[in-house]
């Protein structure tokens, strides 16, 4: 399975992050989205509702900084 990483500022979580996460999975494709970089404009309960759907079945959801030691984790185990 492959792997993009989704994220943006100001993006709606429960349409346009959810959507292009779904396109992922349809294309064989696990979306890494960055909780920290996305948000919804109709509440934070759309946007949690949109990392929920991710997080159980398309992808993963970190935060920046967690995503950041990820980074570091793989550089270390492929140096």
């Amino acid at each position: 399975m492959k792997c993009p990483l989704s994220c943006g500022s100001r993006v709606n979580t429960n349409t346009c992050v959810l959507n292009t996460a779904f396109t992922a999975h349809n294309k064989n494709y696990a979306a890494v989205v960055l909780s920290d970089c996305v948000a919804s404009m109709y509440g934070d309960d759309l946007h949690e509702f949109g990392l929920q759907n991710v997080m159980r079945c398309l992808g993963w959801v970190l935060d920046n900084e967690q995503f950041a030691r990820k980074l570091e984790e793989g550089r270390r185990l492929n140096a």
